[in-house]
């Protein structure tokens, strides 16, 4: 017997049980109808891959919109009885009660019942391969937790020149949405492992129509991309793409003291030097093309508040920078740097700024904050407040929403909330922190980069409903 012939598809009965060695690719169709899977847990991401070579995962989100529960069993290596005791609960019983998809079942593809007919050992056995097909919708995905793509992560080089200043070459860090395991872990700065990212793996397809947004991040004095690593991986598994550039000349192991004039200048520079540069990559790239720069999201952390001010519209405090020329503590102030400083660094194609522990009060100078021109994000923690009280005093023209977090310390944004040992910020682990400010970010971003209007996204960014009691949101302007 040919073991490589197709068998047509058919409707198999349950429970259905592989025989040894057997090869099938089941793909089930919920019907176009919220009531239909009712019964499916509406944020379960089963991905699992068991010793015998199967694979299993699982697509389930409502909204009215057609979803997939797909499962590739492999060559197995011995019997198996699909549903499991592990599969979700009533998906069979769902599947079979609803009659708008009469053919929502089908077991497609080649079928090698090898053991079962005698064929010889030796016959090679491979499914079926298919092109890979985007998990849904994203704004269909539950912002309070991880959505269903994997994190893949890449780091690229780009050279531009800022304005009065020479050209300089930077490293650029991108997290995308992918559905493999298979890559290394990225170790950030060679010291921080980020165990739910893996390096150079595919990009997967995903259903945005215009490419996938973007998440453009700014990390800290002395720090570096991968910082905020959490942050970017939420949103690279919602199906984002997440671009932060290494503002070198302030790393963690090359910033000089004081802080050059250069760097003022920099920092918003690299990040719209950043957002050109994806939107330009050569079409060999995998990401070209991918990125749609209509909605566009920017973010800080720590001295990228600063940065994420200035580029939401906010001028610069020009009086506090002459004093420190002055002074001589910030280097070479030719007039033709200041002159930039002096003028507009925003990036219109950001919708919002999201300034997360965010410094640079001098720099900006209170009365500015009320010039910013897109609705700004603050968030903090009770136990590192930087004056965004008196910020959101001085503010009265802007959209601007401050989240403050009970228990929150410096690094809720970055690597984890404890990860500098103060006893303090231990009251507040890492998880729990990381699960109560990332879904804000998403959601404030969803929200207003997307104009999503979801019940649960719109209720919580309208203060309708809370994430948790130690999430506290105070709201002033339009």
């Amino acid at each position: 017997m040919d073991c490589g012939a197709k068998l047509p598809a058919t409707r198999p009965n349950f429970p259905l049980v592989l025989a040894e060695s057997e090869v099938v690719e089941l793909t089930v169709f919920f019907a176009d109808d919220p009531h239909a899977i009712r019964n499916v847990d509406k944020a379960k991401t089963v991905r699992k891959r068991n010793m015998g070579g199967w694979w299993h995962e699982s697509e389930t989100k409502g909204r009215g919109r057609v979803h997939r529960y797909r499962t590739i069993f492999a060559k197995k290596l011995a019997p198996v009885e699909f549903p499991s005791a592990g599969d979700p609960g009533n998906l069979k019983r769902t599947m079979m009660t609803s009659n708008r998809f009469p053919s929502y079942l089908r077991l497609l593809g080649s079928a090698f019942v090898c053991a079962s007919v005698g064929c010889s050992d030796n016959a090679p056995v491979q499914p079926r391969p298919s092109e890979p097909q985007p998990l849904g919708d994203p704004l269909g995905y539950d912002v309070t937790k991880p959505g269903l793509y994997t994190c893949g992560h890449r780091i690229l080089q780009m050279t531009y020149t800022p304005p009065a200043l020479p050209s300089r070459t930077i490293p650029v860090d991108v997290w995308y949405p992918s559905t493999s395991t298979d890559g290394e872990h990225p170790k950030y700065q060679a010291i921080f492992e980020d165990l739910l990212a893996y390096n150079d793996v595919p990009l997967a397809p995903t259903s945005w129509k215009s490419g996938m947004p973007v998440l453009v991040h700014s990390h800290g004095y002395k720090g570096f991309p991968g910082n905020s690593g959490r942050l970017m991986c939420h949103f690279a598994s919602h199906g984002w793409l997440a671009v932060a550039p290494a503002h070198v000349g302030n790393l963690i192991n090359d910033t000089p003291d004081p802080l050059p004039l250069d760097i003022y200048i920099q920092r918003p520079h690299d990040i719209r030097a950043a957002l050109d540069f994806i939107r330009d990559l050569p079409a060999e790239d995998e990401l070209s093309g991918k990125a749609d720069m209509d909605h566009v999201a920017m973010s800080g952390h720590s001295f990228g508040g600063y940065t994420a001010w200035a580029m939401a519209g906010s001028p610069l405090n020009i009086p506090e920078f002459e004093t420190r020329c002055q002074m001589g503590d910030i280097g070479d102030c030719t007039p033709e740097k200041m002159n930039v400083l002096s003028g507009d660094v925003s990036e219109t194609r950001a919708k919002i700024a999201i300034a997360l522990a965010g410094v640079g009060r001098r720099e900006i100078g209170d009365a500015n904050y009320d010039l910013a021109k897109k609705p700004v994000l603050m968030m903090s923690g009770t136990l590192d407040e930087n004056g965004q009280d008196q910020i959101m005093a001085t503010v009265k023209n802007v959209d601007l929403t401050w989240v403050n977090v009970e228990g929150g310390c410096h690094q809720l944004y970055g690597l984890g909330n404890s990860v500098l040992g103060d006893p303090e910020c231990k009251t507040l682990p890492d998880e729990e922190g990381f699960s109560l400010v990332n879904p804000w970010i998403l959601a404030y971003a969803r929200y207003h980069v997307l104009e999503d209007r979801s019940q649960f996204v719109a209720d919580l960014i309208e203060q309708k409903v809370s994430i948790s009691p130690k999430v506290m949101v105070e709201h002033v302007g339009p």
